[in-house]
């Protein structure tokens, strides 16, 4: 049973006409229905001197204004109400909907007439199914709203009947097809022709390009929008948009947005052609291999990651070095726990001080290590057994290029050192005390040394073993203590280690 409860107030209610329920309520967009019985009520209840307009009625309802509009249009055209606008403030009649439609049945046959080939035109789009008046005024409405010839409505009924695989499909489906088409500035139908042209071919490469990434279904609108953005928006062709899928074969389930990535590093490198990416696509396989082959010299297991691949290109592309050079340059590294970060600090200081080929990256090291065997005579004699390292190049070097000091002298101050803590510090600062008193023969150095000297009676001095000639056997006839040593070299055992 359906009946009105007790405390019902049958004065307070906006009544609304059987007709109505029974004729317009089903037929009609709902959003247009809450437009009717929103002013229905308006009608009967009026709220004082409150103004009403388009934009407070969409304000109500929550609806667009351009839907409040269409609505009351809409209602108009059926005949159950008139709506007038004075400086937008809206003026509203509401009819008896059943003497509306008494007025409409000897109306009706004018009205087919005047839209006799659209009405048979939109009939035929929508069949099986049987339209009533109500739809072809919607549909007629449609011609004056957008601005559209009668050929362009039809086109965006065919259209949507054949997207949708459904006659039953909404009102609001159809016009949101015309607004998009709107939105494209399509506003003909030999525009329209072009663009559903256009778009049966697109939707037909899409299929093949899903078919090839192995999913066999209609595309979505998310993959044609992207279909869209690769073909109007990056110029690529359906050539080379499959050419672009080969990339995809060693995922294990490819995407379209998979595919999306690789067109669009495609695009940023400027491969748009079939024959742009499959060059792309032989110089990343072999930079691939070339990788692998450097990392299995490195001493790293597993493929080459994405990290590997563009500090490579880095190396090939910025620096300009060859596989040769950067093969050279992995030979140089000292064996550590990221050899590969080590070897890209090393051509990083190659490119910044112009050191661009393998022959000049092996002089480079040649120089650089053409003081080895006397820095490790030197390592030995401080009792050190560690490999040589390049700051200890440096500092070797700054001994003989800036103090000036031959090979013999460095030796002499290392004996001075033995049992220093840090032992290059200290001969770091002998060698400079020596360079400032302008001392830098080992003659010159002995006798400093003697002139501090304190002789010890009874002591036979004993010949030292001498390497590469340079002989000590001098130095061990005398005995310094550690006050000796702080007057000859400004307190030297303090000096930081090199």
């Amino acid at each position: 049973m359906i009946k009105f409860d007790s405390q019902y107030i049958l004065n307070s209610i906006t009544p609304l006409e059987n007709m109505f329920i029974q004729q317009y309520l089903v037929k009609a967009p709902g959003d247009y229905v809450k437009v009717y019985i929103y002013c229905l009520n308006l009608c009967h209840w009026p709220m004082g001197d409150i103004h009403v307009s388009y934009e407070s009625i969409a304000e109500t309802l929550r609806l667009n204004c351009e839907d409040v509009q269409r609505a009351l249009r809409y209602w108009c055209k059926l005949g159950v109400m008139s709506v007038e606008c004075f400086e937008e403030q809206l003026e509203m009649e509401i009819y008896s909907v059943k003497e509306t439609m008494a007025r409409n049945e000897a109306s009706d046959g004018q009205t087919l007439y005047t839209y006799r080939a659209f009405n048979n035109e939109l009939s035929d789009a929508f069949h099986p199914r049987i339209l009533d008046t109500q739809d072809y005024l919607l549909y007629q409405d449609m011609i004056n709203i957008f601005e559209v010839s009668q050929e362009y409505v039809i086109e965006a009924v065919k259209y949507s009947v054949k997207t949708s695989g459904d006659v039953n499909i909404p009102y609001k489906y159809v016009e949101r097809v015309i607004e998009a088409w709107k939105n494209d500035n399509i506003n003909s139908v030999s525009e329209l022709k072009t663009y559903l042209e256009k778009r049966d071919s697109t939707y037909r490469e899409l299929c093949s390009v899903l078919r090839y990434l192995g999913m066999n279904r209609a595309p979505t609108i998310p993959e044609l929008n992207y279909y869209k953005k690769w073909t109007d928006e990056f110029g690529f062709s359906f050539d080379a948009i499959k050419e672009a899928c080969n990339a995809t074969v060693g995922a294990s389930n490819p995407t379209i947005k998979y595919l999306d990535s690789i067109i669009t590093a495609l695009h940023e490198k400027k491969a748009s052609t079939p024959q742009q990416i499959a060059k792309d696509k032989e110089k990343s396989t072999n930079a691939r291999l070339k990788v692998r082959r450097l990392l299995y010299y490195l001493g790293i297991n597993g493929a080459p990651s994405a990290v590997h691949l563009q500090k490579y290109a880095k190396w090939e592309d910025d620096y300009h070095f060859t596989e040769e050079a950067i093969t050279i340059a992995a030979s140089m590294i000292t064996p550590g726990r990221n050899p590969f970060d080590s070897l890209d600090s090393l051509l990083e200081s190659f490119y910044m001080k112009g050191i661009q080929d393998a022959d000049s990256m092996l002089m480079y090291s040649n120089q650089k290590k053409e003081h080895d065997s006397d820095i490790s005579e030197l390592k030995a004699l401080l009792g050190e057994t560690s490999p040589i390292t390049d700051i200890q190049r440096d500092t070797f070097k700054r001994w003989l290029d800036e103090y000036k000091m031959p090979v013999e002298v460095i030796f002499l101050a290392a004996a001075l050192a033995q049992e220093a803590d840090k032992p290059w510090g200290y001969v770091n600062k002998v060698l400079s005390n020596w360079s400032a008193a302008g001392i830098n023969t080992k003659q010159a150095a002995q006798d400093q040394m003697a002139s501090f000297s304190k002789p010890q009676s009874n002591q036979t001095q004993k010949p030292s073993k001498n390497t590469k000639g340079y002989g000590f056997t001098n130095i061990e006839s005398h005995t310094y203590n550690e006050s000796d040593y702080a007057s000859m070299f400004d307190e030297l055992s303090d000096d930081t280690n090199a």
